[in-house]
């Protein structure tokens, strides 16, 4: 249970058949990169790149450019979506999604299924959908906070008098009395303190084994967001290596 009594997340993922996939950032033209029905790393370049995450629990990174990323489109897994120093569209379809917009003014769509969406630094457009979802929007920057068919059990951490709320009734351009009145139009838990320590952070790391060998994956610990303690290793061998 996590401090607001929320249950946590059981995502299932099989990490034997992880795979990877990387386009180098010295590509000339972006790229449309395709997933598999197995669980993948799919990696971007630096420019503005279309990815289909598909089947399985995937961790997806855009990297440079306006990236356009799809989550998976079963409700049993979870992938977990990085947008880069880009402004990034990151929607994540079917299952519990993790998205992550980082740099940029970035477009997050959870959908379906219960999600956690962190806009990131930039000015972002976050939206959840249908099921529990937590938003973190605390950055400092004006981010517009789409909840639509939001109900009770959504958490959005807001940035008070900054942040503004759309509703599919209500629309403020101010925070704090845009807070309130799609509180009560939605039912969904609006809070301006810090959000639980640890809540939308990645945390540790994930071994993946693919074909009998050891992946080699340099990223952050994943171990909230697929449920296994397993450590992610790059292809020479250096576990934990930057991204």
């Amino acid at each position: 249970m996590t401090e607001k009594g929320k249950k946590s997340r059981g995502i299932k993922v099989a990490a034997a058949s992880l795979a990877m996939v990387v386009v180098g950032s010295g590509a000339a033209l972006a790229a449309t990169i395709p997933g598999t029905n197995a669980g993948e790393v799919l990696r971007g370049t630096d420019r503005a790149d279309t990815i289909h995450a598909y089947g399985g629990a995937d961790l997806v990174h855009g990297r440079g450019g306006g990236d356009t990323v799809w989550g998976g489109n079963e409700a049993g897994w979870g992938d977990k979506a990085l947008g880069g120093t880009g402004s990034d569209r990151l929607v994540g379809q079917q299952g519990h999604d993790a998205l992550y917009g980082e740099g940029g003014g970035d477009r997050l769509e959870g959908q379906d299924g219960d999600d956690l969406i962190v806009g990131g630094t930039g000015a972002d457009t976050l939206r959840g959908g249908p099921g529990a979802d937590e938003v973190d929007a605390q950055d400092g920057r004006r981010d517009v906070i789409d909840i639509t068919g939001a109900g009770a059990g959504d958490v959005v951490y807001y940035d008070k008098g900054v942040d503004e709320f759309v509703t599919s009734s209500v629309q403020s351009a101010e925070g704090t009395a845009g807070a309130a009145e799609a509180a009560r139009a939605t039912g969904a838990e609006l809070s301006a303190q810090e959000p639980p320590e640890g809540l939308f952070e990645p945390h540790g790391r994930v071994l993946i084994e693919h074909g009998g060998e050891r992946q080699l994956v340099a990223e952050k610990d994943l171990e909230r967001h697929l449920g296994h303690g397993d450590e992610i290793v790059d292809p020479t061998g250096r576990a934990g290596a930057g991204r």
